[in-house]
């Protein structure tokens, strides 16, 4: 298991600054007996901590209305931690997935969250990316960076073919936390489909993408029932995902102005 970071625009002075980390989906053996290890287990609640009683409070906010998922709904912040590690008791993450995390963890925080780099008053952005298993870790990480970082740093999560990573506490806990957060899935890719509900649930918004450049977010459930069926092994190949989306920049370079006007708008207030 192995992660890709760099710091976009390094110099200080600059007015943004990104961090990138990418991960890269199965390509041994061992990645591959992780992935088959489909287990849930609890995540250790030493793990689930936010950094400072204030974040806590805040996060409580961000989990308040999820009472329709999630095990044990919040009802008051007054609590505090000890009512948000209540709320962590539902969830569950694949047991693969979290040891591949977990070896490489302590490392990445410790490197992503270093006082030099997070200098007061120069605003700094996270952005994660994984294809396949790479996706999932992806997703764990940014659990845990908001957690210790808090509710203001900026974090968003972009994977491709991911599996499902956690059960549906899980998924509701990680929509609340990592807002920003988009799934890319191929559009027969069959991996992406494992492993299968009600066990498992996927977080994050989905992007439907196809070899011809069309992107479509967010489907509807009639759009999901009607789409063609995901069985195909070829369509997870992390060239055909570079393929994909090459051509759909090319597409939209190739729009009018007109229509490159309109959707900047739209991109940039969060639309699809």
């Amino acid at each position: 298991i192995s992660a890709i970071i760099c710091l976009e625009n390094p110099r200080q002075d600059l007015a943004r600054r990104r961090v990138v980390v990418a991960f890269r989906g199965s390509r041994s053996v061992t990645n591959a007996l992780l992935d088959m290890d489909i287990r849930r287990i609890r995540v250790p609640s030493s793990r689930l901590q936010p950094s400072h009683h204030q974040d806590q409070r805040t996060i409580l906010v961000a989990l308040k209305g999820l009472t329709d998922t999630l095990l044990h709904p919040v009802e008051s912040l007054e609590r505090g931690a000890g009512k948000l590690l209540e709320v962590f008791q539902g969830v569950r993450v694949h047991a693969g997935f979290w040891q591949a995390y977990d070896c490489i963890s302590e490392a990445l925080l410790e490197t992503l969250t270093d006082p030099t780099l997070l200098s007061p008053g120069q605003p700094l952005e996270f952005l994660l990316t994984g294809h396949s298993l790479g996706g999932n870790l992806s997703q764990l990480l940014a659990i845990e960076l908001r957690l210790r970082l808090g509710p203001a740093a900026p974090i968003s999560v972009y994977t491709f073919g991911q599996p499902r990573t956690g059960n549906r506490s899980w998924a509701s806990l990680y929509q609340a936390l990592i807002p920003a957060s988009f799934r890319a899935v191929l559009r027969n890719d069959i991996v992406s489909t494992m492993p299968g509900p009600p066990f498992y649930v996927h977080g994050g918004q989905e992007v439907i993408m196809d070899l011809g450049g069309n992107v479509h977010c967010n489907p509807s459930f009639v759009e999901k029932v009607f789409r063609p069926p995901r069985n195909s092994v070829g369509d997870h190949s992390l060239d055909r995902y570079l393929f994909a989306v090459q051509t759909a920049l090319q597409c939209r370079d190739r729009q009018p102005a007109w229509a490159r006007d309109e959707e900047e708008p739209r991109r940039r207030g969060g639309g699809t």
